[in-house]
């Protein structure tokens, strides 16, 4: 067997930068906590090629002072920690001096500081953790870290990483979390003399929300407020009708640091309850302040989570601050009590138990195998979500909302580039900084599916000139954003048949979504029936999930005894 031996120092580096270093967002990351530990004003950032070929940060903070600049780059030296008991009460967002020599070990790095007392600015230059350049220049105070060839000596890391518009719509989504942390901190973003992202820093969360998430979603976030004993919730969160499909613009914040915490995230929407449909999420930031003690954040090298002491009642603190801010309360009972006059007494739980007691089984998924005859004959609609349709053989439950996402996937890949309709007016579209960049990396599979875009001034605003024309009716603004929303999730997938199977899903959905919960009329059910009944795949919608089920007659009679 190989004998044990210590590694070499540049090995055990490289080893702990990967740690700290995963991609461009987190290099990012690493840079910006380290700007507003040092108490900046303001933070701008550039990069190119996704942050791949450079990225740089730069602020008007504290500096370092010349003796120490070179220090800075040695692994665990820091000035935000001195002994034991400064582990129970940090209050910085850096405090294991492991980002820049991390950064500089897996880069070309430069370092230009000046702090407040010093006549003169420092400039190193280090290429893979070896110090190439010192030398003194005229700077202003403060410090500008620039980040070139990120990975180009770990060809393994380099190899996991995305196309650059993926890692640059990452890394922006991780400086916009980071901007709505610290809304007293002008934030400014560009990548190829294109501005992404900027606020001002007037202090003013609601104003960071407006710059990061646009005016309209503003318009429509109310304020968190709570206090008990020595904790302090704030922050912003959105009306019911204000909602995406996805979490990426939920951001949780304790004692100033974004943090990963789904348990708080949770409570917070759980304060929707009845207000919202599956699968579609609340705009949140949700800031918590309490005693240091009470928050461990060296729990992983990234200080992307912490643990906190009565989370439980902490979530439980972040519910009732969300129903109140939403004034859901008493709108809950009301809602509850003119649905049950509506729809007729709610089923007790002793009725749920004694159907489940019968031991029926009714419910017969066919198999792909299996030829479908002629298509049933409709027979009524039930709540705007399912079709009740039969035959001399059975009767169908039909999920109305799958059946037209099959539908309108099959039409939309029944040809290479489906025929495109133009808008006689471009539609405007806002998205997070992040997903602009994602959908902009589709270009085009989009442009393949009928799916014309650019990219319209800066901060995630888009322009679409044309819908696929069996997307026909869902030009609402509403639908599709939804739409872009999820469209964005495709880029991350490398293989480009199923980034474009999955634009092409996405684009069905947002055209179900159309008859998601509309009254069909007879003529309207039997048609969607016909249709779906001539898809390729009618049992499946474009996601996998049965279209619908089927129950027998001849079980029905037998369980019913009359067989």
């Amino acid at each position: 067997m190989a004998a044990i031996r210590t590694l070499p120092d540049d090995l055990i580096n490289a080893i702990a930068a990967g740690e700290v270093v995963e991609r461009p967002a987190s290099c990012a990351k690493e840079l910006v906590e380290n700007s507003l530990d040092a108490q900046s004003s303001w933070v701008e950032i550039t990069y190119r090629q996704g942050g791949m070929a450079e990225i740089t940060v730069a602020d008007d903070g504290h500096g370092i002072p010349a003796g120490e600049v070179v220090l800075a780059l040695e692994r665990h030296a820091t000035s935000k920690l001195s002994d034991f008991a400064d582990l129970d009460q940090i209050t910085s967002l850096g405090f294991r001096g492991e980002a820049l020599p991390a950064i500089a070990q897996v880069s070309r790095l430069q370092v230009l500081t000046r702090a407040a007392g010093d006549q003169t600015a420092t400039r190193v230059v280090v290429e893979g953790g070896r110090m190439l350049l010192r030398e003194r220049v005229a700077a202003a105070c403060g410090t500008t870290v620039a980040v070139r060839d990120l990975f180009f000596n770990t060809p393994a890391r380099q190899a996991h990483l995305r196309s650059a518009d993926v890692e640059g719509a990452r890394l922006v989504q991780e400086v916009s979390r980071l901007a709505l942390a610290a809304p007293a901190v002008g934030f400014r973003v560009s990548t190829d003399q294109r501005l992404v992202l900027a606020t001002d820093g007037n202090g003013d969360l609601l104003a960071a929300a407006a710059s990061v998430w646009g005016l309209d979603v503003a318009e429509d976030l109310v304020p968190i407020f709570d206090q008990h004993s020595d904790v302090t919730i704030s922050g912003l969160i959105s009306r019911p009708h204000r909602a995406r499909g996805n979490r990426q613009a939920q951001i949780v914040v304790v004692n100033g640091r974004a943090v990963n915490n789904p348990r708080l995230r949770y409570a917070a929407e759980q304060a929707y309850r009845d207000h919202l449909m599956r699968g579609r999420f609340p705009y949140l930031v949700l800031c918590l302040q309490l005693p240091a003690r009470n928050v461990d954040p060296n729990v992983h090298p990234s200080k992307w989570e912490v643990r906190l002491r009565a989370e439980d009642e902490l979530a439980a603190h972040v519910y009732e601050a969300s129903r109140r801010a939403l004034g859901l309360e008493r709108r809950v009972v009301g809602e509850s009590q003119t649905w049950a006059s509506a729809q007729g007494a709610t089923p007790s739980v002793a009725d749920l138990s004694q159907a489940h007691q019968i031991g029926f089984e009714p419910v017969h998924l066919a198999s792909s195998a299996v030829a479908l005859g002629d298509p049933p004959t409709a027979v009524s609609q039930v709540r705007t979500l399912f079709l009740v349709a039969a035959d001399e053989h059975s009767l169908y439950l039909i999920d109305q909302h799958a059946a037209h996402e099959r539908i309108a996937f099959e039409a939309l890949s029944a040809v290479d580039r489906p025929q495109a309709q133009l808008f006689v007016e471009p539609r405007r579209v806002r998205l997070l900084p992040a997903e602009a960049a994602q959908v902009l990396a589709l270009q085009a599979e989009l442009a393949e599916a009928g799916m014309e875009i650019d990219a319209l001034g800066s901060q995630g605003e888009l322009v679409v000139r044309s819908l696929p024309s069996a997307l026909a009716g869902v030009d609402q603004g509403a639908l599709v954003h939804n739409l872009l929303v999820d469209v964005a999730a495709c880029a991350s997938v490398s293989e480009a048949t199923e980034r474009s199977r999955r634009v092409r899903t996405a684009m069905a959905a947002c055209r179900a979504a159309v008859k998601r919960g509309d009254r069909l009329s007879a003529p309207e059910q039997q048609a969607l029936i016909d249709a779906l009944w001539r898809c390729a795949e009618p049992r499946h919608c474009p996601h996998g999930r049965p279209v619908w089920i089927s129950l027998p007659f001849g079980s029905l009679e037998h369980h019913l005894g009359r067989s």
